[in-house]
């Protein structure tokens, strides 16, 4: 009688719970939040999301993850959100919204945060299918964007590196270049300072030239003075010659006559030259 009255309890209570565990699932069904249905698509890995996780609209919880997949293009990750409706107007800030993979907290768990798009966000993934209504685009997130930032600066850095030799091997000929060079001053240095030698010599050749020049100047001038005074004296000499000269016609021309006279009159240095006498 009194194991009967015992399974008899048991029994009683675990009906109860049942009820009330039904009570309550009914009562959580009936009291659950309506929620609209969206999607977005990652091109990165979304490692730490799982289903369950929280979707935030700038930091304040508005939904959740329901379903996470591989999309149509067998490429890009496809994310659905049931988003409260009334938490956030979705239907007017779509066209401005991006959805971003956030971390929450030190424990690598992964929620969807979403934002508005700024001038310096980054464009979505390409889709190469049509998506659905509901269609919140995405962009990289933190850890993403560095990732490819630091690809692109490991790119820049080898395209700096190899312009760094390039550089060097320009820098190692530029000095050989200017050795050369150095030389090539130093041999103008030394042919300058020949030079210099050689017109210091012609300089002071040129002084003795100069001094020569003077010295012959001089002797012309003398020469000069001396060629005057002979012309002078020359020219004396001429004038005095010419009266010696007409001196000598006249006398020759009185011997002339005289021998023409004596001719006639032979005894005339006898007799004396005669008077003319007229009949």
């Amino acid at each position: 009688m009194m194991a009967t009255s015992v399974h008899f309890r048991l029994g009683l209570l675990a009906l109860l719970t049942a009820v009330a565990v039904g009570a309550i699932a009914f009562v959580l069904a009936i009291r659950e939040r309506p929620t609209d249905k969206y999607h977005t698509y990652f091109d990165e890995s979304v490692q730490g999301l799982d289903k369950g996780a929280m979707v935030k609209f700038r930091g304040v919880r508005i939904g959740k993850v329901t379903h996470i997949g591989v999309a149509l293009d067998h490429r890009l990750i496809d994310v659905e959100m049931a988003i409260e409706p009334r938490a956030v107007d979705l239907e007017y800030l779509k066209p401005k919204l991006r959805a971003q993979l956030a971390t929450y907290g030190i424990t690598g768990v992964k929620l969807i945060d979403l934002d508005l798009v700024t001038p310096d966000t980054p464009p979505p993934p390409a889709l190469a299918f049509i998506p659905p209504r509901n269609y919140i685009p995405s962009r990289p997130s933190v850890l993403d964007s560095l990732s490819r930032r630091l690809d692109v600066i490991s790119a820049r850095l080898v395209v700096l590196l190899d312009r760094s030799i390039e550089g060097i091997g320009e820098i190692r000929e530029f000095v050989s270049s200017a050795d050369d060079a150095a030389d090539d001053v130093r041999d103008l240095v030394r042919h300058f300072d020949q030079t210099t030698a050689r017109l210091d010599k012609l300089i002071v050749n040129a002084d003795k030239v100069s001094t020569a020049a003077e010295d012959v100047a001089h002797s012309t001038n003398d020469l000069v003075r001396t060629t005057t005074e002979l012309v002078r004296n020359t020219t004396e000499s001429s004038s005095n010659l010419q009266g010696t000269l007409r001196d000598i016609t006249d006398a020759a021309r009185a011997v002339s006559s005289f021998l023409d006279a004596l001719e006639r009159q032979p005894d005339m240095l006898i007799k004396g030259r005669a008077g003319r006498h007229h009949p």
